[in-house]
């Protein structure tokens, strides 16, 4: 019998967390960056289908935006100061002008990095939810649990 109750709660908990990716989705969806909106087409949230043993932590969920320059959008990070190269993939440039052309592989040297300058789209729609999720699921209001 413990088994049936463990696996019903298991089973809350992982639908909670479900709904809390779905809204921290939602939410980075209305506050992401736009200027071409290649960037919000690229999000996407994952839900795992399987679920690991309780011995075994797992994903149950990944929000997921593709494109390569998501991270430095939603960057808030400090300047670095380290010096290396970096390879740059074959890829296709769109100008403003809509000129479009293809760069070829390449490595690029990179010397310090500039701090990341995005507002943290991202990382401020996870905080706002789950600030709400916490007051939803924990009110600050005493709760009485009667096992009678």
């Amino acid at each position: 019998m413990p088994n049936t109750i463990e696996l019903k709660i298991e089973e809350a908990l992982i639908a909670a967390t479900r709904t809390l990716a779905e809204n921290i989705f939602l939410t980075s969806q209305r506050t992401v960056p736009v200027k071409t909106g290649r960037l919000r087409a690229s999000g996407s949230v994952k839900h795992e289908s399987s679920v690991a043993t309780s011995e075994t932590p797992t994903t149950v969920s990944t929000i997921h935006y593709s494109v390569p320059y998501a991270d430095i959008i939603n960057r808030t990070n400090l300047a670095t100061a380290s010096q290396g190269t970096m390879e740059v993939k074959e890829h296709i440039r769109r100008y403003p002008s809509g000129k479009v052309a293809t760069v070829r592989k390449h490595d690029k040297k990179i010397g310090s990095q500039r701090a990341g300058f995005g507002r943290g789209w991202l990382t401020l729609a996870i905080a706002q939810e789950v600030a709400l999720f916490t007051e939803k699921a924990f009110p600050t209001s005493e709760t009485t649990i009667n096992l009678k």
